[in-house]
């Protein structure tokens, strides 16, 4: 019954794709172990790193904001020389200025111009910090020291093996 409903759910969710890529799909899901998750995951092509983060990203977004886009954390302490503007952390990965601003700066999402105050219009932008949540796994930053409430819970799906 469950693989069946699996079967029926990919189906739904890669209709749009060609048949070679649904049978490489079926092939991922009979040899291998996939969550819920990934298998909704692989419908979302042009992200190509979902597929091998996708469930971490998932656990560690729901455990941050609860999948909120506009979600604000009025109660975390400021940790860097921006206190005045890191008294809460914003959106779906609970980023505060501070932060966003480092490593948007870091990994060329941000001009090296561009200011903390720049910085405050893209604390909701889920898409940026998604990026910059990628580019901190690849680049082998302390994640437990960015998420440190919630990264323990989830770190493990970071050792799983996705073909």
């Amino acid at each position: 019954m469950i693989a069946s409903s699996l079967i029926l759910v990919l189906n739904v969710l890669l209709s749009q794709f060609s048949q070679a890529t649904i049978k490489q799909d079926y092939e991922t899901i009979r040899n291998h172990s996939v969550t819920i998750a990934q298998i909704w995951l692989i419908n979302n092509r042009e992200k190509i790193y979902l597929r091998k983060y996708g469930s971490y990203l998932v656990g560690l977004q729901y455990c941050e904001s609860r999948h909120n886009k506009v979600a604000v954390n009025n109660y975390d302490p400021p940790q860097s020389k921006y206190q005045e503007y890191d008294l809460q952390s914003w959106g779906l990965y609970q980023f505060k200025l501070g932060t966003l601003l480092a490593y948007g700066k870091r990994y060329g999402f941000f001009d090296k111009n561009v200011t903390i105050k720049d910085t405050y219009k893209e604390r909701f932008n889920g898409d940026l910090q998604e990026k910059i949540v990628v580019k901190m796994i690849e680049n082998g930053e302390n994640l437990s020291k960015q998420f440190p409430n919630c990264h323990s819970r989830f770190s493990w799906l970071l050792d799983q093996k996705i073909v």
